[in-house]
């Protein structure tokens, strides 16, 4: 779907504290962080604009972000990290839908983001349908996530300040994905698939379609 002219390089991250740290976010001229963060429906994507001041819970470790639980990422920072390029362009994207296909039951290639009226109940005749919706900062959003994208923001702000490669950084919320064969429109309970085995081939072309429009904004 992509431009051939653009090239991906791949990390996968451990649910860890401070696991993007290591990361030289400068080498790259977009980076976007995927991870999952929706619960409550196989049909929405959320694009996180700006992070919070704030890190708490356990990782997968069972290591707590701080000796009381909770703790600021920037002492005296302020509570909420944002760009204002970043902002206009998940802005741009919020209310959009991507319709996406499953490979077993139709060759037809994914459509481009389509107008809010045609999200309805999570499915149409040509696919599955996935809502975007645009998500500020917020104290309940303070886990790794979180964290890894206050993180990747302060090196945005560092890379305009030293004129360097990279150009946005964006955290995308993805659910996650609907039960092969079922009605993605009925799976609205949270909890991965426990029925059938999950299809990934829609969720896999929504979000690779988010990723392409984010893509775009920067040429």
């Amino acid at each position: 779907r992509c431009p051939p002219q653009w090239e991906f390089y791949y990390h996968t991250l451990p649910v860890i504290w401070g696991t993007s740290c290591g990361l030289d976010l400068s080498n790259y001229d977009l980076v976007v962080h995927l991870g999952l963060g929706v619960y409550d429906t196989y049909n929405k994507i959320i694009l996180e604009d700006g992070a919070y001041n704030l890190r708490a819970g356990k990782d997968a470790l069972g290591v707590s972000a701080s000796a009381g639980g909770a703790a600021s990422l920037r002492f005296g920072g302020d509570m909420v990290l944002s760009d204002a390029k970043m902002t206009r362009n998940v802005t741009a994207l919020d209310k959009t839908t991507q319709v996406a296909y499953s490979l077993s039951s139709s060759s037809s290639p994914p459509s481009p983001p389509l107008p809010p009226s045609a999200a309805s109940d999570g499915s149409s005749s040509s696919g599955q349908v996935f809502q975007v919706e645009a998500a500020k900062a917020r104290a309940r959003n303070s886990y790794l996530c979180n964290e890894t994208h206050w993180r990747a923001l302060e090196s945005l702000k560092s890379s305009k300040a030293k004129n360097r490669r990279l150009q946005a950084v964006y955290f995308v919320h993805i659910p996650y994905p609907a039960p092969s064969g079922g009605s993605a429109a009925a799976s609205t309970l949270p909890g991965p698939p426990k029925e059938d085995e999950p299809d990934f081939e829609p969720l896999g072309q929504a979000v690779a379609g988010v990723i392409q429009a984010l893509g775009e904004q920067l040429e």
